[in-house]
């Protein structure tokens, strides 16, 4: 009896930090933060945020990548944060990472800073 009532008490703890990190984001307005936390964790309450911060996400994604375009021979450099979120997101979300994971190594290389 002890045991499933910590296994329930850790349950609702794992769901309610999830859900404050993704209020924050979602607050802040920052979508690939957004987008890697409904990656990982599904949840039926934040479906309309996720969907809207993978959608954004996508965006952001296209838009680097289309960079590449106009200088097809050399490595586009992102900023260290957002290639590391971006990357996360590539990487929990199967998805994205099968469209996206390889064009975007091709394509970026981190800024180090």
């Amino acid at each position: 009896m002890r045991v499933w009532i910590f296994l329930i008490f850790i349950l609702s703890c794992n769901r309610n930090d999830f859900e404050s990190k993704l209020k924050q984001a979602i607050r802040e307005k920052d979508f690939l933060t957004a987008a890697n936390i409904c990656s990982e964790y599904k949840s039926k309450d934040f479906e309309k945020d996720c969907e809207m911060s993978i959608n954004d996400s996508i965006v952001e994604i296209e838009k680097i990548i289309s960079q590449r375009k106009e200088l097809p021979f050399i490595k586009l450099i992102i900023d260290k944060e957002k290639a590391r979120k971006i990357q996360q997101l590539l990487k929990n979300n199967i998805h994205l990472g099968i469209k996206y994971r390889s064009i975007w190594n091709e394509t970026t290389e981190q800024r180090s800073e």
